[in-house]
């Protein structure tokens, strides 16, 4: 409680000394108006970009897509997040194991945290602990393994915005989400993916999925909306661009 109390004034002398305040979300604004509602006017939103230190090639993303289309017998999803609880994984596994039973082959990897519960069903789930972005090979090896994903899983249960919808957004990977917290900044419905009230149950994400596929070109059109709402909104370039028209604005 101390520890609450101290950030809390710590937060307010901060955003007291600040020109601008600058959040991810819209989310994140209104709460921060809530908060510290005479301060207002100073809030901004910039959302942030991929935390990869380079950019996958436009022509490999294309590729990638093109590939996954033709494959759409055999589906491979990325659920990446470190804490497995409230990220959401057990209903990742739960979607994956429907799809399977449904007769669509699906495989799942787990990116950054692995299951406390040894009784989950993880045969159709590769689970991959850590990856270290700071060590090249293993930046290129997410990269790769969002590039060969079909979709994104992200079903958290809070989230003031969320970096991995942007990454795989920035490899032409549609994402499906639980409507919350500042997730929907990023996801435009339909464009770069799709989202579900966290009560929605797993047959309604399930089939969603199955009759997206269906029609090829739908999912390829989902591909190309993820890829292009990277580069129009969700970059870091467009950031900065952003952030550079409002400190131009401030002298």
């Amino acid at each position: 409680k101390e520890t609450i109390r101290q950030g809390k004034i710590i937060e307010k002398k901060a955003f007291l000394k600040s020109r601008f305040v600058c959040f991810s979300s819209k989310w994140a604004l209104k709460s921060a108006v809530n908060s510290y509602p005479n301060l207002k006017k100073k809030f901004r939103i910039i959302k942030y970009g991929s935390n990869f230190s380079f950019e996958p090639h436009k022509k490999n993303i294309f590729k990638s897509i093109s590939i996954k289309k033709k494959n759409l017998n055999k589906l491979n999803f990325i659920s990446v997040g470190v804490d497995w609880n409230r990220k959401g994984m057990s209903k990742a596994l739960k979607l994956i194991n429907y799809l399977n039973f449904k007769g669509i082959k699906s495989k799942l990897t787990i990116v950054g945290s692995k299951p406390k519960n040894s009784n989950l069903d993880v045969k159709n789930t590769k689970i991959i602990e850590f990856l270290d972005k700071n060590i090249l090979e293993q930046e290129k090896q997410l990269s790769k393994l969002y590039l060969n994903s079909h979709f994104n899983l992200f079903f958290t249960k809070a989230e003031a915005y969320g970096i991995s919808l942007v990454e795989a957004s920035a490899h032409g990977v549609p994402s499906i989400v639980n409507k919350v917290g500042g997730v929907t900044s990023i996801i435009k419905e339909n464009i770069n993916g799709k989202s579900f009230n966290i009560n929605t149950s797993i047959k309604v994400i399930g089939n969603y999925i199955i009759n997206l596929i269906k029609k090829k070109n739908n999912y390829n059109n989902l591909c190309n909306g993820a890829y292009y709402s990277y580069c129009k909104s969700l970059s870091w370039m467009c950031s900065s661009k952003k952030i550079n028209k409002l400190l131009k604005s401030s002298f």
